[in-house]
């Protein structure tokens, strides 16, 4: 059995894509893999990232865990342990960590928007902003794009995992920052525009989307855009193939 171990975080990002690594992993070489996810913090205890309400964040890693499963792997937890460094070493493969489950059906008519408006800190208050502030290229400024559309929903870290992948696999269209939940729409296959001051740095992240660093479509392009980014996820899917069957190292 392979083990990797993963420096346990609240993001989406940070539960999206070890659950995808290992499941890749595992698919590449035909072995039990495990994700061991390790949390600093104790049994219960919030990231300081977390609101103090927000949804137990081990029940959204099993969640992502399960639906992310196609492979034989397996998932163990620990918690009250610093791990020293952020993960076991990866491959460097750009998609080694790309996984869509290819859940999403759309036709519900609604566009959806991921916004840093109700994050509990807000980038320019981190210790090092100028690491995060490019990742919302609209200075948490995000009225003016959401009210252009007449049927909006939204998800952020607030929202529980279960209604985020409903509302993700029945949108149109995901229209985010960097961050937060545009992870958990790359997961469900959702067809996404991503915001971004750092179009090239973001890309690397997410090959399934469109990135731009200001929207830059119009409501009645909803569903063009739509087809560019299904088009996008199938060759996504080619470039996990590819580190699946073809990459060594």
């Amino acid at each position: 059995m392979i083990c990797v171990e993963w420096k346990g975080k609240p993001g989406y990002g940070d539960l999206t894509s070890p659950c995808s690594y290992v499941n890749n992993l595992s698919e590449k070489t035909g072995e039990k893999v495990r994700l061991d996810w390790v949390s600093f913090n104790d049994v219960g205890v919030k990231d300081k990232y977390e609101k103090d309400d927000s949804e137990d964040l081990i029940y959204r890693l099993h969640t992502i865990f399960v639906m992310l499963r196609t492979a034989d792997v397996e998932l163990k937890t620990t918690f009250a342990k610093n791990l020293p460094y952020q993960h076991s070493k990866l491959p460097n493969h750009p998609f080694h960590n790309y996984k869509s489950v290819d859940e999403w059906r759309g036709g519900s008519g609604y566009v959806t928007f991921v916004t840093t408006e109700n994050n509990k800190i807000q980038f320019k208050d981190y210790p090092e902003p100028e690491h995060k502030l490019w990742k919302d290229p609209t200075n948490n400024n995000w009225e003016p794009l959401y009210s252009q559309f007449d049927k909006v929903n939204f998800v952020d870290y607030d929202t529980p995992i279960d209604k985020a992948i409903d509302i993700l696999t029945e949108t149109e269209l995901l229209i985010t920052y960097d961050g937060s939940a545009s992870s958990l729409g790359r997961a469900l296959g959702t067809p996404t525009y991503i915001l971004s001051g750092r179009p090239e740095h973001t890309l690397s992240d997410f090959p399934n989307a469109i990135i731009s660093k200001k929207m830059d479509f119009t409501p009645d392009e909803i569903f063009d855009i739509q087809e560019i980014c299904l088009e996008k996820i199938e060759d996504a899917e080619q470039g996990r193939l590819d580190y699946v069957n073809n990459y060594i190292g």
